[in-house]
């Protein structure tokens, strides 16, 4: 099963950036003066749609093998205790020091809000990681952050509980709740 999911996250990222190079070469013919270079840029075009449908063909295989693999729900419950697991772990560290120094949004690094990417790879990582893995984290506190981590803190405990109820038949299932959560997940980064 786990060699199908590499597969899967690797074909969708072939995806991801064909359909890219797509769109870029799209805004290239549209943009292009002259007939030679519209010729050229129209074959390249041809090319690059049969790449992104041979990808998306493929994608839809390995869905297909995924989701019909008799281990699917063993798998994705594996998944899922190891995310519960991360996620505690990460709860469990997010609170002020004994001093009251607070996280730090960008942990020592030029990266404003690089605390919410950080957490949100362990969490991938505890996803799609080949291994039965979980990082304990290690946070960086400051005396002159003003960052409440109450939110951010909030909004784990609430994917843990959602987490726990969910209905999942897959590991596509799990990625793409993961995959959804994202996005809220990156708001907080904008509070």
């Amino acid at each position: 099963m786990q060699n199908l999911i590499q597969e899967w996250l690797k074909q969708q990222e072939a995806h991801s950036y064909a359909a890219a190079r797509l769109r870029q070469i799209e805004f290239d013919w549209e943009r292009a003066d002259d007939a030679p270079d519209r010729a050229t840029l129209a074959e390249s075009l041809s090319e690059q749609r049969r790449a992104v449908e041979a990808a998306r063909q493929t994608i839809a295989g390995l869905t297909e093998h995924i989701t019909q693999s008799p281990d699917a729900k063993q798998y994705v419950e594996g998944r899922r205790t190891n995310l519960l697991n991360q996620l505690n772990e990460i709860i469990g560290r997010l609170h002020p020091t004994a001093t009251n120094m607070k996280l730090s949004r960008n942990q020592s690094m030029l990266i404003d809000n690089y605390l919410f990417k950080r957490i949100y790879l362990m969490l991938r990582k505890a996803v799609e990681s080949e291994y039965v893995i979980h990082e304990i984290p290690e946070f960086m506190y400051a005396d002159d952050s003003r960052f409440d981590e109450a939110p951010l803190r909030n909004y784990l405990v609430a994917m843990k509980n959602e987490l726990l109820s969910l209905p999942l038949s897959s590991f596509l299932d799990l990625h793409a709740y993961l995959q959804q959560k994202e996005e809220g997940f990156f708001a907080l980064a904008k509070e």
